[in-house]
C-alpha cells in the first residue's frame, strides 16, 4: 500500500512540474512585454514599438550603430505618425499623456546627424518650417507594431 501511495505521489508531482513548466512557457510566449517591433525610418534611425500604444524613436549618431543610441522620444509614448526625408531628418506626431484626462499633442522634427530638434504645435507650422528650410518629407506613415 505504501508503494502505491509513493508511486501515486511521484506521478502527481511529475504532472505538477510539467504543468508549471508549460505555464511558464505559455506566459512568456503570449506576453508582449519582451517582444518589440523595430522599423527603420531611415539609415541609422528607428521606431521601436512595444505595442500599438507605446513607441520610442531613436537613432545612432552619424548612423554608426556601434555607438550608443540616442532617443528622440525618450520614453514610451504614443507616436501617431512619422515621416522622413530619407537621409537625416525625421518628423513625428506624438501624444504625451500629462494625466489620465489631459493629453498633449506634439509635432517634432529632428535632424539625426546633428541631433537638433524643433517642436511645433500645429502641422501647418511644421509644413511652413519645412518649406523655409527646403526639407522634403515622405508621406506620413503609421507605426507598424505587429
Amino acid at each position: 500500500m505504501k508503494k502505491i501511495i509513493k508511486t501515486f505521489l511521484k506521478i502527481i508531482f511529475a504532472v505538477l512540474i510539467i504543468c508549471i513548466v508549460i505555464g511558464v512557457i505559455d506566459f512568456f510566449m503570449s506576453d508582449d512585454t519582451f517582444h518589440t517591433v523595430v522599423t527603420e525610418i531611415h539609415k541609422g534611425c528607428y521606431i521601436e514599438c512595444l505595442d500599438d500604444y507605446m513607441q520610442s524613436i531613436y537613432y545612432y549618431p552619424d548612423g554608426d550603430e556601434t555607438r550608443e543610441r540616442k532617443y528622440i522620444v525618450e520614453e514610451w509614448e504614443a507616436v501617431k505618425k512619422y515621416a522622413t526625408d530619407g537621409k537625416e531628418v525625421v518628423a513625428f506626431h506624438c501624444v504625451y499623456n500629462m494625466s489620465d484626462e489631459d493629453e498633449k499633442n506634439k509635432l517634432v522634427i529632428c535632424n539625426t546627424t546633428i541631433g537638433e530638434k524643433v517642436v511645433f504645435v500645429t502641422e501647418e507650422a511644421l509644413t511652413e518650417f519645412c518649406k523655409k528650410e527646403k526639407i522634403i518629407l515622405s508621406e506620413w506613415k503609421k507605426p507598424h507594431c505587429e
